[in-house]
């Protein structure tokens, strides 16, 4: 409860938010994961906060996506539902997106796409939308099964050595670049700024 973060909710959670994220912790579930009670108490009443700020805060239609069962998530509930830390931050950061835009994008690039969370919650957002991953390894054969079992023929993986062609309408880059080297950064940025010109790119 140090982190910026946990602050952050803590001054902008409401008083109902506290008497949801208070509630009783799932006692099952947690096969494999070594936490405490403890800490899995607080990791819970952390997501519920979240989780009724971006209800406020982030786009409908990525909040009303059910999280799913493949990956096997943690088990945080609330008002009945399975929820994620990973879709309430893609539902604000899609919410911004959604500003930015003029037209629902067509083509959509990320670079550094992880697992593929950004990916769900955009590609439901605009199901007539193609997807694009630029990750290195482990994460692109993660992205590779876990997008291709939820989104077959939506998505396509490649490595950072591998050629992006074509245009985007929509550019992101979620909490990746400040982990590359400088050249890194100019390289993608460059790379974005060829294939969205005169699209929008986000970077967060």
């Amino acid at each position: 409860w140090r982190s910026e973060q946990a602050r952050f909710l803590i001054a902008h959670s409401r008083r109902g938010d506290w008497r949801a994220a208070l509630a009783p912790v799932s006692t099952s579930g947690w096969d494999g994961v070594d936490w405490s009670r403890a800490e899995r108490r607080a990791y819970t009443v952390a997501v519920r906060l979240l989780w009724r700020y971006a209800a406020r805060h982030g786009d409908p239609i990525v909040l009303a996506c059910d999280e799913p069962l493949l990956g096997n998530p943690l088990p945080v509930f609330l008002d009945g539902r399975l929820i994620s830390q990973d879709l309430a931050n893609a539902a604000l950061e899609t919410a911004a997106i959604v500003r930015a835009l003029d037209q629902p994008p067509r083509r959509i690039i990320e670079i550094g796409g992880g697992y593929g969370r950004t990916a769900y919650a955009l590609l439901h957002r605009f199901p007539e939308a193609c997807y694009t991953i630029v990750d290195i390894e482990p994460a692109a054969s993660i992205a590779r099964w876990y997008l291709g079992e939820l989104f077959p023929g939506r998505v396509e993986v490649l490595d950072p050595g591998e050629l992006v062609s074509g245009s985007f309408d929509l550019g992101v880059s979620i909490s990746t670049l400040p982990e590359m080297h400088p050249s890194q950064i100019d390289a993608y940025l460059a790379l974005l700024d060829r294939v969205c010109a005169g699209g929008v790119v986000y970077l967060k």
